[in-house]
């Protein structure tokens, strides 16, 4: 059983109340570590300012590992993103194609697009096949197929 203090203040005052799920309790602070040490948890003030201070009776060795896993979570993975036209010269498309490798190998998702500009959308047929041959560079990490949106075609990779 330890006591931890949310801040660097200490439990000074002759009672705590006990926030539980049953319901809420006014207790002396020996009374408090009685309870956290009959119950095997720990003492967390949670709220020092109230009158009386609050704290919880959890373990908080397993609350400290339930938050990171949940901050965990919460991240977002990075997603990247490379544009193309279906004019672009091989060498140019080699070199965001090795820029896309980088991105995929660090983790990140990268989401490829196809730019048309003006009469360029009557040749969409150019932009599936670029959008193929960049494909096949990566396998089966394509999470869409490419689809057409707007005046772009757009693909995700992992």
């Amino acid at each position: 059983m330890r006591v931890i203090e949310i801040g660097d203040k200490s439990l000074n005052g002759a009672e705590v109340r006990i926030a539980r799920e049953e319901g809420d309790v006014v207790v002396t602070v020996p009374d408090a570590f009685r309870m956290a040490e009959d119950a095997g948890l720990d003492l967390v003030l949670v709220a020092e300012k109230s009158n009386p201070p609050v704290c919880r009776l959890l373990n908080y060795g397993k609350y400290l590992y339930q938050q990171s896993k949940a901050k965990k979570k919460n991240t977002k993975r990075k997603t990247k993103e490379i544009k193309f036209h279906v004019n672009v010269d091989k060498h140019d498309r080699d070199i965001k194609v090795n820029q896309i490798k980088k991105f995929i190998s660090k983790g990140m998702q990268v989401r490829v697009m196809i730019q048309f500009r003006g009469r360029e959308m009557a040749h969409k047929s150019l932009g599936f096949e670029l959008m193929k041959e960049i494909i096949a560079n990566f396998g089966e990490a394509a999470i869409d197929g490419p689809k057409m949106n707007g005046k772009q075609i757009l693909t995700i990779l992992n």
